[in-house]
């Protein structure tokens, strides 16, 4: 929980969209049965959303994030940790944060086998 509100306070001192809370988007996110397609299908898309970042330091920071979200994975299943699954989704809300965009983009669904 602390880690949880912890990046709470980082994302919301660097969010676009301050309008959104932190726990709505956890929520929102969280109710997907498989977070790992969600976080794929973040991955196969936010290189596409035309999101302002001129210095590349926003997408520096997601691909960092999926950098852990795989090794968070391989340890998941390395070692049947199933508590850590609870921080899956926080990849998918960086990337909001980090790449949200006003406009509705247009997405294409996974390629990669899950």
């Amino acid at each position: 929980r602390r880690e949880i509100e912890d990046l709470e306070k980082k994302i919301r001192g660097t969010s676009q969209l301050r309008t959104q809370g932190f726990r709505a988007v956890l929520a929102r996110v969280s109710a997907h049965d498989d977070s790992e397609k969600v976080a794929m299908g973040i991955f196969e898309n936010f290189l596409s959303v035309r999101y302002t970042d001129p210095r590349r330091t926003k997408t520096a920071k997601v691909s960092d994030h999926f950098s852990h979200f795989d090794l968070l994975q391989s340890a998941i299943r390395r070692n049947q940790s199933f508590a850590l699954m609870a921080y899956l989704p926080l990849v998918s809300i960086v990337a909001h944060y980090q790449c949200a965009v006003d406009r509705v983009p247009r997405l294409t669904y996974p390629r990669m086998a899950s």
